[in-house]
């Protein structure tokens, strides 16, 4: 397929067609320490319902014929002019296809048009991974997002947080900065989303 014949569009409500497969993929995607709860999905879209959501985006990338290709959940803080990516994800059967990076670039758009500066996410840590297998999934996606723009913020020591059903899970940040950035002003940013999740523990930098 083409990897750019698709279109984001937003999961508002809890009615429309693309939330169950977009669950469906959320759940299958994920390891159970990294994913929140199916609830707190649904409570975020009854919330939009009723006008007093945060600014949290769950988008489908569906093709013409309304196939889910691929999922991704954000989040605006506006007043820190930055995004955390929640989830990203591509539905196995279009892997391998430019799609990853495709939809990357296109939410980055969305981003910069919104005039973000800064947006950060969590990947794993290579050396957590319990199988050589894991190890080399984990650093191809930190090189794939790294080819797309992205850098690994190094010096800190960070633990994703995903709520009181699982323990949290040690993991790196990444950082795609849409100006130049200077490391100490990205960290004390990672600080203000995160508070005590995240600790310098050595020189920052951004590699």
């Amino acid at each position: 397929m083409d990897s750019n014949s698709f279109d984001l569009v937003e999961i508002s409500d809890i009615t429309n067609d693309l939330l169950l497969p977009w669950l469906d993929l959320y759940e299958t995607a994920f390891p159970a320490n990294e994913r929140g709860l199916i609830s707190e999905q649904l409570s975020l879209l009854k919330a939009k319902m009723r006008g007093d959501g945060r600014d949290v985006f769950m988008l489908a990338a569906v093709n013409a014929q309304q196939e889910l290709l691929g999922i991704i959940e954000y989040e605006l803080n506006e007043a820190l002019s930055a995004a955390l990516l929640c989830y990203n994800a591509v539905n196995p059967q279009y892997r391998g296809q430019g799609l990853g990076s495709a939809i990357y670039r296109k939410l980055i758009s969305r981003l910069d048009a919104a005039g973000i500066k800064t947006f950060i996410f969590e990947v794993e840590l290579p050396q957590e991974m319990l199988s050589d297998e894991d190890k080399r999934l984990a650093e191809r996606r930190i090189e794939f997002y790294r080819r797309l723009g992205a850098k690994l913020l190094t010096g800190i020591s960070y633990w994703q947080d995903v709520g009181e059903h699982v323990p949290p899970t040690p993991m790196h940040i990444m950082v795609h900065s849409f100006q130049p950035a200077d490391t100490q002003e990205i960290f004390d940013l990672t600080k203000q989303l995160f508070g005590d999740a995240i600790e310098q523990t050595g020189p920052l930098a951004l590699l």
